[in-house]
């Protein structure tokens, strides 16, 4: 019985990689096709809208970022393949397909046209800086529809109140004094 299990298996697989099935369910390997836009969809991209948060801290990973492709009547565009880029820090998860129309690195939309993501900035940022984010994708005509946001990241900053510097202290909770963080 497990035999002919393992050989119907077998034989699935190979009727399946006969016939070009890519295992997305996209017909493309998960990229954008001129005969099927969208990928998996019948809808051609015509809207991308990036949401960011509006502030990021250093060295660790943010989430809230996400990208929403819609085309026609507003109708979510699932398999939709889109490349996101930062001028600073690291955008996770990193891409994981080849985009068709544009040949860059990028990232499918999920059935109801939505990919999320988070940013990581750098460790060492001095001052509060601005990193400009941008999500764009592609239509079946090849025309590059794109947004951009931005988000701050905030320098950690922090300051000792007391007691001040070689004043010596008694030891317990009577002495406790609050951190106070700008």
């Amino acid at each position: 019985m497990r035999q002919i299990i393992l050989r119907l298996s077998l034989l699935s697989a190979l009727a399946l990689a006969a016939v070009g099935c890519s295992g997305g369910g996209s017909g493309s390997g998960g990229l954008l096709d001129p005969n099927n836009p969208g990928g998996g969809s019948t809808t051609s991209p015509s809207t991308v809208a990036l949401t960011c948060p509006p502030n990021a801290a250093p060295g660790m990973a943010n989430t809230g970022y996400s990208v929403l492709v819609t085309g026609a009547s507003s109708t979510p565009v699932p398999m939709a393949c889109v490349t996101l880029t930062a001028d600073g820090g690291t955008v996770s998860p990193p891409p994981a397909t080849t985009c068709a129309n544009s040949g860059t690195g990028g990232n499918l939309t999920n059935d109801a046209g939505r990919f999320a993501f988070s940013l990581t900035p750098p460790a060492n940022v001095a001052e509060d800086t601005v990193y400009t984010l941008t999500a764009s994708t592609t239509t079946a005509k090849g025309e590059i529809i794109a947004q951009t946001c931005q988000t701050t990241v905030r320098a950690d900053t922090f300051q000792f109140t007391a007691p001040a510097t070689g004043t010596p202290i008694i030891v317990g909770n009577e002495n406790r004094e609050p951190l106070r963080f700008q």
